[in-house]
């Protein structure tokens, strides 16, 4: 943290969290200067931070030039005095390597009594609000409530623009959606093949004629947007994933199902490596087979959303109730409760859920014969909302566990009705944006530390993350290692397996739990000598390295894995390497 000192003027300061690489694409670099000094990309909630060699110091106008200037002398060289027209500010090129000596130099400089402030200077992204070129998006209240319909109260919306200019989704984090069907083929919903677990021959879309509630559902959460077609979805850079779990019965939406099919639909998309689940649905029989379905996938990683029911009254519809399950309830675009909105103790949040414009299916079928989007309400539309912002948080934070999700969700909401959690409302209005920049600032941290009995270490690695109980491996971006074999990365919350995969070195698995973001250590003994990538080291790497033995890059006989001291040839020297880690396997 960088704080001011002084009288004159007070500093926000600023946070840096300490991630090599940022979680998302960023066309921000890594700063290499040819004198040696080297600045990761920082992400700091807002965007992306490189830290330049240089610190710009005001001090209080009663310290002299001669005193300021002795103080600066001492940190480096003072390239610009009165910086930018002001007569007390000055800006020093340090003389130091790397971006973590200029940060702790402006933060000493900050806690002297003779200093209004000092920062780093730095480069780093910015941008303007993101406005979606959707044509119906102006009339999407629920993602941005300007008083564009009738009655209606600027301001009582998700905060979905500011939202966007965090992060607009991921395409890794994927939203199932479990319902009647969603139109496979629909032009402006992002999906991947889906699946049906009824009686019916279906492929995750409708079926029969009645069928027109999950494409409408869909479209909230998951509509293409900036595409100039139809309307806007909230998680639009996330796909949604559709499994048919209903028969529907009759025009007015009513449909039959059985229990094995909603546990089949959520083993199925576990087994798609979805992390949000959808069911804007009231069921009429509860369940402990789904409810243990839900809970198992929840403390896999996995966020469960529902409505909270259409009745207007004073209990949660099941399974919304499921303790596993955010509840969703409606509000109307003057920021109350409608009236048909279910509440009670286990109502978690609200969100828009009435005079929502949304797909529908294209052509004569859907709910009108003439459109393909249509006006609807009830909490089926404003589950979808919090269903949007689990998936954009955990596009912000993919490491984050499901309780984490929640939590995140729930604090951040807009406060509505009495002051605190209550029945009407739940923790509030979902707001997407708080909750996007409470994930982008939880980064929790581990040093790796790669130790060889050679002393040499992987240039370049990537990290794999398991959670305990989950077939779902998360991969972190390749990281390139300083000369020390050390380098700060991302850490997820909770138990987990962490493994490093480098080129000829053997693969190494260590277990750990880091429940509260506090791991800051995790060592490596890397073994080199792995040619063949088998995750052991005999006699067939000796193979792979005699038929490479003599080549150089240039030649065609080049085999990169064996050259184990990355001298760029194959020779005697990369025998004795593998020969000092002969007969090691990958894990302990």
């Amino acid at each position: 943290m960088l704080a001011a000192g002084g009288t004159q003027a007070q500093s926000t300061g600023y946070t840096y969290y300490k991630a090599f690489r940022p979680l998302a694409p960023t066309s921000l670099q890594p700063l290499r200067e040819a004198n040696g000094y080297w600045s990761p990309v920082f992400e700091n909630g807002q965007g992306f931070v490189t830290i330049l060699p240089e610190v710009i110091v005001r001090f209080n106008s009663g310290v002299s030039s001669s005193w300021a200037r002795a103080t600066l002398d001492s940190l480096g060289d003072v390239v610009e005095s009165g910086a930018s027209g002001l007569g007390d500010a000055y800006r020093v090129r340090m003389r130091v390597t790397n971006a973590y000596a200029v940060l702790d130099a402006a933060n000493a400089l900050a806690k002297s009594p003779n200093v209004i402030f000092a920062e780093p200077n730095a480069r780093f992204t910015g941008g303007g609000t993101f406005t979606p070129n959707d044509p119906s998006y102006s009339v999407c209240w629920g993602l941005h409530n300007t008083g564009q319909l009738a009655n209606s109260l600027p301001g009582f919306d998700v905060d979905a623009p500011e939202a966007w200019d965090r992060v607009r989704g991921d395409s890794r984090i994927k939203i199932l959606v479990i319902d009647t069907g969603v139109q496979q083929d629909h032009p402006d919903i992002d999906q991947l093949p889906g699946h049906d677990v009824t009686t019916d021959a279906g492929n995750g879309g409708p079926v029969n004629s009645n069928d027109n509630h999950g494409t409408a559902v869909a479209g909230v959460v998951g509509a293409r947007t900036n595409n100039g077609l139809g309307i806007s979805g909230l998680a639009f850079g996330s796909p949604c994933v559709s499994v048919r779990t209903f028969i529907t019965q009759n025009p007015q939406g009513g449909w039959s199902s059985q229990t094995t099919w909603t546990t089949d639909a959520l083993e199925w998309g576990r087994q798609q490596g979805v992390r949000v689940t959808l069911n804007s649905n009231y069921y009429s029989f509860q369940s402990a087979f789904i409810a243990e379905k839900y809970a198992q996938l929840r403390d896999l990683g996995i966020v469960h959303v529902a409505s909270s029911g259409n009745n207007g009254e004073a209990v949660v519809s099941y399974p919304a109730q499921l303790p596993s399950v955010l509840a969703v309830g409606a509000i109307t675009n003057r920021g109350v409760r409608a009236s048909y909105s279910n509440h009670g103790p286990n109502l978690a949040l609200v969100a828009p859920g009435s005079t929502i414009y949304t797909t529908d299916r294209t052509g004569a079928r859907g709910y009108s014969s003439t459109e393909d989007y249509v006006f609807l309400s009830g909490t089926s539309y404003s589950a979808p909302f919090v269903a949007g912002a689990a998936a954009l948080v955990l596009s912000a934070n993919r490491f984050l566990l499901a309780t984490h999700v929640e939590t995140i969700l729930e604090q951040n909401a807009t406060d509505l009705g009495p002051t605190g959690r209550d029945d009407e409302y739940g923790h509030g209005l979902l707001n997407a944006d708080r909750a996007v920049a409470r994930a982008k600032a939880i980064r929790a941290l581990g040093r790796v530390v790669f130790q060889s009995s050679s002393g040499a270490v992987p240039t370049s690695v990537q990290f794999d993350y398991r959670r305990e109980g989950s077939t779902t491996t998360f991969d972190s971006e390749p990281v390139t290692l300083g000369a020390q074999g050390a380098f700060t990365v991302p850490i997820p919350l909770g138990n987990f397996s962490l493994s490093v995969k480098a080129s000829h070195w053997l693969r190494r698995t260590l277990n750990l739990s880091n429940p509260d973001g506090e791991l800051t250590n995790v060592e490596f003994s890397l073994v080199n000598g792995d040619v063949n990538g088998d995750n052991s080291i005999n006699v067939l790497d000796f193979l792979g390295l005699r038929a490479a033995f003599g080549a150089v890059p240039s030649n065609p006989n080049w085999n990169a894995g064996a050259d184990l001291n990355d001298d760029g040839r194959v020779d005697i020297a990369d025998f004795f390497v593998l020969r000092a880690g002969f007969g090691r396997a990958g894990d302990p």
